[in-house]
């Protein structure tokens, strides 16, 4: 937020009179509320940090998950893993439904930004978790060289198969485009990685990789607001001195923030966890 200031202080030519100050104030309450997903207009969403209604939404996900988590926990027990699997699949076919017929025109802040819209995925994904929980333990039954052949050729399946329906994506409902026609597919990479029994998944846990998954969140919030200062300065060979830079921020970003805010909170959780412990011990 704070880094992208100047570049909106730019869209005002640094001339700010009544009208445009309260304009910029009521934009950045919204940004540091993380309310701007819930907005249409992209001079909202968009505004300051553009790739920042992500974590708008995600913030819609969090609120909800403790709810979703304790309905799944409910009928974790009662239902077989093709039941999770069931539901995924009618979220699916609902949102497809939804999208092909009854939303005519593609709306890329309905069918993408807007926090409830995107709530399928985010079940989706939470389903595709339940899912491996039931399976968790089915595949030992396999030698260990069987298993590591069924995962290849499953991990290789379903990474041809993203290659096939990325280029395919022109031909594709406009409205789907924004994560539907894909969410089956990501369910099924979400499911087989997560055994992490392949030889493509065996290559993902590699050092390099592992730190470029670190790494990945702070690129995509820092990556456009270095293209556009690239931009804004007339930098030569934008692209690469921006992929540069962007990975350099990425990796002091996780390094000095990210890590330690993980570690703050784990340790808060932890002398929380400990504090219940002593709570109950005492009343028995």
């Amino acid at each position: 937020f704070i880094l992208s200031l100047p570049l909106v202080m730019n869209q005002f030519n640094f001339s700010l009179n009544t009208e445009s100050f309260l304009s910029l104030l009521g934009l950045a309450t919204i940004n540091l509320g993380l309310a701007q997903s819930y907005f249409s207009d992209p001079n909202i969403h968009f505004s300051y940090n553009g790739v920042s209604w992500s974590i708008s939404t995600e913030m819609f996900f969090y609120t909800v998950f403790p709810f979703l988590l304790y309905v799944l926990r409910k009928m974790f027990q009662k239902l077989r893993a093709t039941h999770f699997i069931i539901m995924a699949a009618c979220i699916w076919i609902s949102l497809f439904v939804y999208l092909t017929n009854i939303s005519n025109t593609p709306d890329p802040w309905f069918d993408y930004v807007f926090p409830i819209m995107r709530l399928p995925d985010f079940t989706v994904g939470m389903l595709a978790g339940v899912v491996f929980l039931k399976m968790q333990g089915a595949e030992s039954r396999l030698s260990s060289d069987n298993r590591k052949l069924l995962f290849s050729i499953l991990e290789i399946a379903v990474t041809i198969t993203l290659f096939f329906m990325m280029k395919n994506m022109p031909n594709v409902h406009e409205s789907l485009k924004f994560g539907a026609y894909l969410l089956p597919l990501w369910f099924l990479i979400v499911l087989i990685f997560a055994f992490q029994a392949g030889i493509l998944s065996k290559i993902l846990l590699l050092k390099p990789f592992i730190s470029l998954g670190g790494i990945s969140l702070a690129f995509y919030m820092s990556h456009q607001l270095v293209l556009r200062y690239a931009g804004w300065i007339g930098i030569q060979h934008k692209t690469i001195v921006s992929l540069i830079v962007s990975l350099a921020i990425s990796v002091m970003l996780y390094r000095f923030i990210e890590l330690r805010a993980q570690n703050t909170i784990r340790s808060g959780f932890s002398k929380l966890q400990n504090r219940l412990t002593m709570v109950q011990d005492s009343q028995k």
